[in-house]
């Protein structure tokens, strides 16, 4: 099992339904299925900008106005291989 991960005193938390969705502000917003069970931390950005975190792991932004958007994965590099 998962240690629980801790979050500031600034920060709201939210459980992740098995839908893959938290209650934010009266709707239901989907964030990933992939935590469904755990709590993830909403963090205050800006006013109506707030990072959505598991742990130190930020997964996107939320937004009042546009709802959630997913931080980009890192895309993989092709390694060319060097004839030697």
């Amino acid at each position: 099992p998962l240690r629980e991960p801790e979050y500031g005193d600034e920060s709201e938390t939210r459980q992740v339904r098995p839908d893959g969705t938290i209650k934010w502000r009266g709707q239901q917003v989907y964030v990933t299925e992939t935590l469904r069970g755990e709590r993830v931390g909403l963090e205050p950005e800006d006013d109506d900008t707030w990072l959505v975190k598991f742990g130190p792991v930020t997964l996107g932004t939320l937004r009042t106005d546009r709802g959630f958007k997913r931080v980009p994965l890192p895309s993989k590099r092709r390694v060319r291989k060097i004839k030697q």
